[in-house]
């Protein structure tokens, strides 16, 4: 009979890339907000509207998808959106 060692798990803790989807987080500058809902509309899954403080907000995710985002980005009509660098 031959020895069973255990698992060792990976020493990578990190997730497998997702295709389409980014660990970068979308950020909104506040001040330059108007609280239009146009990135609602696009990224209701990304985005929403803080009743309690007022505010817009990012939901908090592992994982971002890109296209919803680069596309909440580009019709933004204050330019209040951008990804975290």
């Amino acid at each position: 009979m031959g020895i069973i060692s255990p698992k060792i798990p990976s020493s990578n803790t990190q997730p497998a890339a997702i295709e389409g989807k980014t660990k970068k987080r979308p950020t909104v500058d506040l001040g330059a907000c108007t609280k239009c809902g146009g990135c609602i509309e696009v990224a209701p899954q990304i985005f929403r509207f803080n009743e309690a403080v007022g505010y817009l907000e990012v939901i908090d995710a592992n994982y971002y998808d890109e296209g919803l985002v680069d596309e909440a980005i580009r019709d933004c009509p204050t330019s209040c959106i951008s990804w975290d660098s």
